[in-house]
């Protein structure tokens, strides 16, 4: 008795009386059964390294694309929510920051890992590297986003008494810059990357120009906190359109090697 967990007995023909031809079958007959045999119990070899890593590549991606979408969610939900003060709507978007804190962590985990784990170089790191900050800078974004919520739930009055437009089209702009930025990265186009730097130089001067509003308002008597409220609101747009910015900079970086500020000077 052979120890084993599996036992194979294969009923072999008698050759002695055969010709050469009888052992030639034979020899194709077990041939073809060992390879039969081989591919029921050999376990399939692992992947290579290279698609193993190109599989968690390719995870990575589509979890910092979600977060993505996420971001550009509540992004371009800031806007009207301001402008008709949609109280339910304003505490909807604040709940939505949750599951974008999740997907930056997994990110930042998931990064790790393949650092640690594969060993990238070269353009590869790169680009594990440029998720990592865009996915650091997205949740950022989405940061600015809640704190304008809460900041607006906070002070009601001061949001629903003002008169300028101009805090709903800086919040457009943002979500514009945020979406070029993303296809720059996914792209991994210069040439998107420079048309992210042209809307914050727009957005500069929407916020410059909102901002001498809010200090005409005040010089002429405007309630101190309502100015301040609405200058708040405005700066962390502001800040978000410069995390935009920062995403379209790992684009760059992506497709170049060259670390970049695009519109810093």
């Amino acid at each position: 008795m052979i120890d084993g967990r599996q036992h194979y007995a294969w009923d072999l023909p008698d050759l002695h009386e055969e010709r050469l031809d009888g052992y030639r079958k034979l020899r194709d007959d077990l041939r073809d059964r060992v390879a039969h045999l081989i591919d029921t119990v050999v376990p399939p070899p692992p992947p290579s390294s290279h698609a193993a890593f190109d599989a968690d590549l390719d995870d990575l991606q589509a979890i910092l694309s979600d977060m993505g979408r996420q971001v550009l969610d509540v992004s371009r939900r800031i806007g009207p929510a301001l402008a008709s003060f949609d109280e339910d709507e304003l505490g909807r978007i604040i709940d939505a920051d949750e599951p974008i804190d999740h997907a930056n962590s997994l990110i930042d985990h998931r990064t790790l890992e393949l650092i640690a784990l594969r060993q990238p170089v070269a353009v590869d790191l790169r680009v594990i590297l440029a998720m990592r900050q865009t996915a650091l800078h997205l949740e950022r974004i989405a940061d600015g986003v809640v704190d304008i919520a809460t900041t607006a739930k906070r002070n009601p009055q001061a949001i629903k008494s003002s008169a300028s437009p101009k805090l709903g089209t800086m919040a457009s702009s943002v979500v514009t810059m945020t979406e070029t930025a993303m296809e720059a990265l996914t792209a991994r186009s210069v040439d998107h990357a420079k048309e992210v730097e042209r809307q914050d130089d727009d957005l500069d001067e929407l916020y410059d120009s909102l901002f001498a509003e809010l200090l005409t308002e005040c010089l002429n008597g405007e309630h101190l906190e309502t100015v301040l409220t609405l200058d708040r609101v405005a700066r962390a747009l502001k800040r978000a359109g410069e995390h935009a910015l920062d995403i379209a900079e790992q684009a760059v970086f992506i497709a170049t090697g060259e670390i970049v500020e695009l519109g810093r000077f």
